[in-house]
């Protein structure tokens, strides 16, 4: 088992298509867009059976059975030594990719235009090397859209980006529910 692997998180192995009866199945506010891998962490209480908040929980009440993986407490550390430009230059290319592989570039060229902006205004852009940055590159191409904007939330652009951000996601799991 690979370390960097985590039990909770939101990656799905199925690629459902936007005409999908998935785009339906979301039965509370924090499972939206579970099948594009955009919804929020399980509801530990949903999990255990019940969950009292019911379609009001933040959290995604569908099945999580695929390992997430995870950045371990050493990336995670060199992730927050990086610029903000430097950290969104290495998320947006498995962004990127990950929405095109679930056919999503349409309806994410908002979410992907608000990154590319806000890299642009960055002063650096160049991830300094470093011996971890290829285990980091390999884990998040196969981490989530979620995972990865989570990833990217945690830059050192500030508060108003952050929020720019949240807003850009919530749109596209509108969209797609």
């Amino acid at each position: 088992m690979d370390k960097n692997d985590g039990v909770a998180g939101q990656q799905q192995t199925a690629q459902p298509s936007m005409d999908s009866e998935l785009t339906t199945e979301a039965t509370n506010t924090g499972s939206m867009g579970h099948a594009w891998g955009l919804c929020q962490r399980p509801c530990i209480f949903q999990l255990n059976g019940f969950c009292a908040k019911g379609e009001d929980c933040g959290f995604c009440h569908l099945g999580h059975h695929d390992r997430v993986p995870k950045l371990d407490k050493q990336q995670r550390s060199l992730l927050h030594q990086m610029s903000a430009g430097e950290l969104l230059t290495l998320v947006i290319g498995p962004l990127k990719a990950k929405v095109a592989e679930l056919g999503l570039e349409e309806p994410a060229r908002e979410l992907l235009e608000l990154l590319e902006m806000e890299r642009a205004s960055q002063r650096s852009c160049t991830a300094k090397k470093h011996p971890k940055l290829p285990c980091i590159r390999k884990t998040m191409t196969r981490m989530s859209i979620a995972g990865l904007i989570g990833v990217a939330g945690h830059s050192q652009t500030g508060a108003e980006f952050r929020a720019k951000l949240l807003a850009a996601v919530d749109q596209l799991r509108r969209q797609l529910h």
